[in-house]
């Protein structure tokens, strides 16, 4: 009954704005960290779906709503490219491309929307305080999720 409501909501926004958020927590007795992802992006811009991982609700949102208001703009984000503009203090953010394996698993409100079994989508990968990446050895750690779900290069 409740994803219901939140795929009501969903489609409201999204013929509204033109997008809709969903941020997503593991139950109790689950691992993995709370992420959020769009969904509209790509009916309504043509752009792929973006996904972050590990920020509070509110950082997540903000910063999504950041990147769609640069794609409202007619900016495209590439895959494996870096950006300075989406966060403050000089720090780079990089989208790196979802593992299409995973969509199911982890944006199926999404799925459903879209009435398909796959899509594109981006993971928005923030670095840390240090400014290293999940993927390079100086990184602090966290963001192990985003490890996973990143499609293989080839």
């Amino acid at each position: 009954m409740a994803n219901n409501k939140i795929f009501t909501k969903l489609c409201s926004d999204i013929e509204q704005f033109g997008w809709h958020v969903l941020y997503v927590c593991p139950e109790q007795d689950e691992e993995g960290a709370c992420f959020a992802y769009t969904v509209g992006l790509t009916a309504t811009f043509s752009h792929p779906e973006i996904m972050i991982f590990g920020l509070s609700q509110q950082t997540a949102h903000s910063l999504l709503q950041v990147c769609v208001d640069k794609i409202k703009a007619g900016q495209h984000f590439q895959a494996h490219q870096g950006y300075d503009d989406i966060i403050a203090n000089n720090y780079q953010v990089m989208f790196k491309p979802v593992n299409p394996a995973y969509v199911a698993d982890y944006m199926g409100l999404a799925l459903r929307y879209y009435q398909q079994t796959s899509f594109n989508a981006l993971i928005l990968c923030w670095p840390d305080k240090h400014h290293a990446f999940p993927w390079q050895a100086a990184h602090a750690g966290g963001q192990t999720e985003v490890l996973m779900l990143m499609q293989p290069t080839t």
